[in-house]
């Protein structure tokens, strides 16, 4: 039924463009346009075609979620990061397991899936675990090229009080804590001025069955912004998430570099 809908609008919109022709007495109009809604249809096709093809192919998935890397330039960064870590975009958001393009391509953000305790990527044998309703293990992460905020500054105005819909409150696993107020989330705040970082936490549900998380946000490096979400009741483990994914981040960068001889390391 999809097929026929696009054949009948490309027949649709080369009938106009012969009546269009026909009125302004242009037969290399109608030659022209038909030439190029027939290329384009025909290109349209091909990649729904294809796309089809792969979803029904199982084996042809499993070997890109076992072979495929994203290669990606970001900001000044490059990064090379495996397909398997990318469930949310390739599964749930497109509803397979991609052929990865062969260049290197400028990226504006990529999401990461991986589950906690290791940030253990997608496997086969997980698969239960990645469709369970609720956060459980999962950690969500994006990482952008948008100019990222200085948190440190933010933690100041909290502290002096200067933000009127939150209250400070006990310090909790580690954090500053500010209790939001009027409907407003919670906020966290590394204790130390020197760590770029802070949370934000839904408040506990009022009824069962919710899964409440909080999100971090932070930087990689100077000039990217880093946001990742993960299960509340993991907030106390915040120290050990945070120095893991940062670690797993550069370990993507650390793999998109030339590897370099040893005599060349010499000169």
């Amino acid at each position: 039924m999809k097929h026929f809908l696009k054949i009948l609008s490309a027949g649709v919109l080369i009938f106009l463009v012969a009546i269009t022709a026909i009125g302004m007495w242009q037969p290399s109009l109608l030659i022209l346009g038909s030439a190029f809604i027939s290329t384009e249809f025909a290109a349209k096709w091909y990649a729904d075609w294809r796309e089809t093809v792969v979803k029904r192919d199982p084996e042809e998935q499993m070997q890109n979620l076992e072979n495929e890397v994203i290669q990606i330039q970001m900001g000044e960064h490059q990064f090379n990061i495996p397909m398997r870590y990318t469930y949310r975009m390739a599964i749930e958001k497109h509803g397979r397991w991609p052929k990865a393009k062969p260049n290197r391509v400028d990226a504006q953000y990529i999401r990461i899936s991986t589950m906690l305790p290791d940030l253990k990527p997608y496997h086969v044998e997980d698969d239960e675990k990645w469709k369970a309703l609720g956060w459980g293990d999962r950690l969500e992460a994006t990482l952008s090229s948008e100019t990222p905020r200085d948190f440190i500054k933010m933690r100041e105005k909290f502290l002096n009080d200067e933000e009127k819909y939150f209250r400070r409150a006990e310090d909790k696993q580690g954090l500053l804590r500010f209790v939001g107020q009027g409907g407003f989330q919670d906020r966290y705040f590394a204790k130390t001025s020197d760590l770029n970082l802070y949370f934000y936490c839904n408040p506990e549900p009022k009824t069962a069955g919710r899964s409440p998380s909080c999100t971090a946000y932070t930087r990689y490096g100077d000039n990217l912004s880093l946001n990742y979400s993960f299960a509340k009741e993991k907030l106390e483990e915040w120290k050990r998430i945070h120095t893991q994914f940062t670690t797993l981040l550069n370990q993507f960068e650390k793999s998109a570099q030339p590897i370099t001889s040893e005599k060349e390391n010499q000169k």
